[in-house]
């Protein structure tokens, strides 16, 4: 509890639900088909790329200095699409690094940066 309330004043956490991030390129581990261009979804690289800067802008807008030092990710389908947003859209700067853990109930992940 002590170590909690010293860390509140120090760091910011960010928890954040991407509501199904998922990219424009088929898995073949992962039922994402809906996800394609031709799927169910329509999904192309363009609402993929303005998802990802909507995510950006979200975690930017959270601290009015800088950028929060923890942010929690939820429902994101792989490693790329955090490449993409630490590396390749408004984040890009941040300079936040990413660890995934994959869920046993399905293709869901939760990633810190």
């Amino acid at each position: 509890m002590f170590l909690s309330l010293l860390l509140t004043g120090f760091l910011t956490l960010v928890e954040l639900n991407c509501e199904n991030m998922f990219d424009c390129q088929h898995d073949s581990l992962k039922d994402d088909t809906e996800w394609m261009p031709d799927g169910k979804r329509k999904w192309t690289p363009a609402r993929y790329w303005r998802k990802l800067n909507h995510i950006g802008q979200e975690i930017l807008s959270c601290q009015q200095e800088g950028v929060p030092d923890l942010v929690a990710l939820v429902e994101v389908e792989n490693d790329s699409c955090l490449f993409d947003l630490t590396r390749r859209s408004l984040l890009r700067g941040a300079g936040y690094e990413y660890l995934m853990t994959q869920s046993e109930c399905g293709p869901r992940v939760t990633s810190f940066m």
